[in-house]
């Protein structure tokens, strides 16, 4: 009896752990499910900047260092500071799409990037190109073995 219910304990552990999210997709989908949180973004740049990028590709982790240091960036004070990292950090994003045209995790991060940054920035012109790539990754089952985070990502392409 006792050796069951300790299999069973253990059984559920082991399926908790298959079932748990990606590190790398539940620290963003939490990011920018509370972006607006300073504490949050700061976690976030925390996780980027910490995590080792070995369930990622590099340009992918960079990506994700990217968003991270761009939220981040929208809660300083000073707007020549808040520019100098969106411009530095934008162009780190889109090198690494450049290196990286196909990935949909990437085009993913630029879309919600573009989605929030203030249009006066002018950074907003691949919104429906990777909205396209993004429902194409969806439909091909890219983040199928991720359902919480495949779940995210149709509810952000829904609200655009």
């Amino acid at each position: 009896m006792v050796r069951s219910a300790l299999l069973l304990v253990m059984g559920c552990f082991a399926l908790g752990s298959a079932w748990s999210q990606h590190p790398w997709f539940e620290a963003y989908q939490r990011v920018c499910e509370d972006w607006e949180d300073e504490s949050a973004a700061a976690a976030y740049l925390s996780f980027c900047r910490e995590a080792p990028a070995t369930e990622v590709s590099a340009d992918e982790a960079l990506g994700f260092r990217a968003a991270a240091e761009l939220i981040y960036a929208n809660h300083g004070w000073n707007p020549i500071e808040q520019w100098t990292t969106f411009v530095e950090w934008r162009d780190t994003l889109e090198a690494a799409i450049a290196r990286s045209p196909d990935s949909p995790t990437l085009r993913l991060v630029r879309l919600g990037v573009q989605g929030n940054a203030p249009k006066f920035l002018g950074y907003f012109r691949e919104i429906e190109a990777d909205k396209v790539r993004c429902e194409r990754a969806v439909a091909e089952g890219v983040w199928r073995a991720h359902p919480t985070f495949e779940q995210f990502v149709l509810k952000t392409l829904a609200e655009l």
